[in-house]
């Protein structure tokens, strides 16, 4: 079982690695993960005369499609991403309980990755801090933000002066609920701004590869030949791009989030439950 779970490490670190340089995720990584820790199930559960081994990594890599599967269409993952996790829900297996391997990965991850997030949005908006201050500006000019944030502060004063007047204990808890969407929508209008900065940019058609994200529809005489709601481009639209001369392609670059999964893994095999480590 070590080696598997250090081929899981492995398998890992090289997809992250390729994430980071390529933002694709090989198929073959995934794949074999997915086999090892499928095969090696089966293998235990024949030598060991227990089924529950198998079902557990069905399980397992059965929360992790419906998970990835979840991911993919609404557009947070790319396919290689979603083919590693589920791989690795075969891994860890499930069983009842907050004490196992599998669940402690969820709660990792969403910690994890949550502060792996903030941390790339924040170095690009750093990097890229002129042109983000332009968009803030222009989004902040939006009339319908305008209002909608005028609609807000008077609503949330006169919350907070009736609670006052009333002298009721939920006076704090009402500010503080208050302060929390307002810093959210100025939070929403940033990541928007960062997104249009620093994650979409102008591609060779010779460049595309199967999956990318297109950001803006694709018109050629009249006819869409690929847009912002299919899931990522294929292989045939690229083609008839091609064919059609279209030179380059408005395309979203995404975080690549594969090195969330390699450091939420390696915590949880090194610490377990995030939460059990704080406490």
């Amino acid at each position: 079982m070590i080696e598997l779970w250090l081929w899981g490490g492995i398998a890992l670190l090289l997809a992250s690695i390729n994430d980071l340089r390529t933002r694709e995720v090989p198929d073959w990584l995934s794949y074999s993960l997915f086999a090892l820790a499928l095969g090696y199930r089966i293998f235990a559960s024949l030598i060991m005369h227990d089924g529950n081994i198998l079902l557990s990594g069905l399980l397992g890599g059965g929360i992790f499609f419906v998970i990835a599967v979840f991911m993919f269409y609404t557009g947070q993952w790319g396919g290689g991403d979603s083919k590693l996790l589920i791989g690795l829900g075969t891994l860890f297996g499930f069983q009842m309980g907050w004490q196992n391997d599998l669940v402690a990965f969820v709660i990792n991850f969403l910690f994890i990755g949550a502060m792996y997030g903030l941390i790339w949005t924040f170095v690009l908006a750093l990097k890229n801090r002129e042109r983000l201050a332009k968009e803030f500006k222009i989004k902040m000019q939006d009339k319908r933000l305008i209002t909608a944030k005028w609609v807000l502060l008077l609503t949330a004063a006169l919350l907070i002066a009736a609670t006052a007047l009333l002298s009721s204990p939920w006076l704090l808890p009402i500010a503080m609920t208050v302060a929390l969407v307002i810093i959210t929508m100025y939070m929403w209008i940033i990541v928007k701004a960062v997104e249009k900065t620093c994650m979409l940019k102008w591609l060779p058609t010779s460049k595309l590869t199967e999956g990318d994200w297109i950001a803006e529809d694709i018109i050629v005489k009249g006819k869409k030949v690929a847009g912002i709601k299919d899931l990522g481009i294929t292989k045939r639209q690229i083609a008839e791009l091609t064919r059609k001369k279209v030179k380059k392609v408005l395309v979203k670059e995404g975080i690549p989030f594969v090195p969330s999964f390699f450091l939420s893994y390696v915590f949880t095999l090194a610490w377990g439950n995030v939460f059990f480590f704080i406490l």
